[in-house]
């Protein structure tokens, strides 16, 4: 349902508003559920927001305000049984010669296929300079239409695969209609080769050699795209089976390769430099094409640098630019750099689309980032520090400051301690195993330069811990940076 209104302009200029306001409620039928989508300069439109099982019969009263005023419709929806048409109604491929026009019809078959709606129709949803179409309007002798057909007419000789769509009272067929114009002397043309889409093999199949122990590296696994193999759609459409991929290993250290489901090759790692080769055969029905496809597994020193920080303060208000570029004497084939937000961060704190901080949130937030070159892959955290105009800190209700005595903090002292900030005293020599492990709510760890010990599983779940706090130089402010965790300056 359109949610147009009659003179909706007089209205919201009277009631000095911008839009009117939609409500609904379901009076009759299973709970189904609507929703507004933007149809752009069309306006919003009233959609189901699930469909429902079986034969019924949906009503909603459907109210809209603008200001005091307002307007009231109710609508029906209902759903029918039906068997699906036997039939298109139409060829799926037509064969014609330059300057000869032929007749695509939209005429669904089936035997009980009796609908409510008054036109059948048929559409290109793509243009070759193969063929023109035009759309042909039928109407009754009333003057209704009743169908909307298309004539094609060859323009030079050539086979294009095209996607159309059939539609009938609200039933779609969508799909791939195919086009030959015949040569001049009425011969048939070649037809288009599958082939494998160009790749750009220095940056795909090249692989840095993995440690066991790497880090936040990891290695991309694709080695080839075969979702967009060229004129795909042409041979989808001649043989009506989807495409099979098959492959055989013909060199270098025996390993499998696995197609996901976006028909993208995938690799494992290798731990050693080695070249794998593989035939590669793609198909559609009784028409192949093959490649031979090589791998590169090369040895090089992982980035010593991210080339951007793990850790930023930003006032609110400010814009601030992060920039992928990876460090390391050699690093080469890198034929790009970039970087990836992983997941959605609240706007209310941070705008990622704009690269703009809120202008009146201050807190903490840490977001998963990744940096990518060469296929080599950096997944990490980024934690940003949004803080009030004169630099201070976001409100920190719960802290524990330990004794001025204390001069080792024994081993799961302070285990799932509910503070939010830690301040170990001057005096303090050594942090013991677990320390302050599991301390959910565990923000800012404050350490002395006197700490010249800290066990390595001192903060392990500390899911929430932001920064810590040690003075230049000091053991602490070491270990910190070495256990990948933000630095703040008080």
């Amino acid at each position: 349902m359109n949610l147009g209104l009659d003179d909706q302009d007089y209205f919201l200029e009277l009631a000095g508003v911008d839009a009117p306001e939609y409500h609904w409620t379901q009076t009759a039928g299973p709970e189904t559920g609507l929703q507004t989508v933007d149809l752009g300069e069309e306006g919003l439109a009233l959609v189901l927001a699930e469909m429902p099982d079986g034969v019924c019969e949906l009503a909603y009263t459907v109210t809209a305000d603008i200001g005091e005023y307002h307007a009231e419709t109710v609508m029906t929806v209902s759903f029918y049984e039906t068997e699906v048409p036997e039939t298109l109604g139409f060829e799926r491929s037509y064969t014609l010669a330059p300057g000869e026009t032929v007749r695509v019809a939209a005429d669904f078959g089936g035997g009980d296929w009796q609908p409510y709606g008054v036109w059948k129709s048929i559409i290109l949803l793509e243009e070759s300079e193969l063929i023109s179409a035009e759309t042909v309007l039928i109407e009754d002798e009333e003057g209704h239409l009743v169908e909307m057909t298309l004539d094609i007419t060859g323009v030079q000789p050539g086979v294009t695969a095209l996607s159309a769509e059939a539609s009938e009272d609200g039933l779609v067929w969508r799909g791939k209609l195919i086009f030959t114009v015949l040569n001049e002397d009425g011969s048939r043309p070649d037809e288009p080769a599958l082939a494998f889409a160009p790749v750009n093999t220095n940056r795909v199949n090249y692989k840095p050699v993995m440690p066991s122990s790497s880090g936040h590296y990891s290695m991309d696994d694709f080695v080839m795209g075969l979702n967009n193999m060229e004129n795909a759609d042409y041979y989808s459409a001649l043989t009506g089976e989807d495409l099979s991929v098959s492959w055989t290993q013909t060199s270098g250290p025996e390993m499998a390769l696995t197609l996901d489901d976006e028909s993208l090759l995938i690799v494992g790692t290798q731990s050693a430099p080695c070249d794998l080769t593989y035939e590669v055969t793609a198909a559609y029905g009784p028409y192949s094409v093959t490649t031979t496809m090589t791998v590169h597994f090369y040895d090089c020193t992982l980035p010593y640098d991210t080339g951007f920080s793990t850790a930023y303060t930003v006032a609110v208000g400010d814009t601030l630019t992060l920039r992928s570029n990876y460090a390391g004497a050699d690093w080469e084939n890198s034929d790009y750099r970039g970087l990836f937000l992983m997941e959605e961060a609240p706007e209310e704190i941070v705008r990622f689309e704009s690269h703009s901080f809120d202008d009146h949130w201050e807190d903490y937030l840490t977001v998963k980032i990744r940096s990518n070159q060469d296929g080599l892959n950096w997944d990490g955290t980024v934690t940003f520090m949004v803080v009030d105009a004169e630099g201070g800190l976001p409100d920190i209700r719960h802290i524990l400051n330990l004794p001025a005595d204390v001069t080792a903090v024994e081993a799961s002292a302070f285990e799932g301690t509910r503070a939010e900030r830690i301040n170990v005293n001057a005096g303090c020599a050594s942090i013991g195993a677990r320390a302050f492990a599991e301390c959910d709510s565990l923000l800012l760890l404050s350490l002395p330069a006197s700490v010249t010990q800290i066990a390595d599983d001192a903060v392990d779940g500390c899911d929430n811990l932001q920064f810590i706090i040690a003075p230049e130089g000091s053991y602490a402010r070491a270990w910190a940076e070495a256990h990948h965790i933000a630095l703040w300056e008080e």
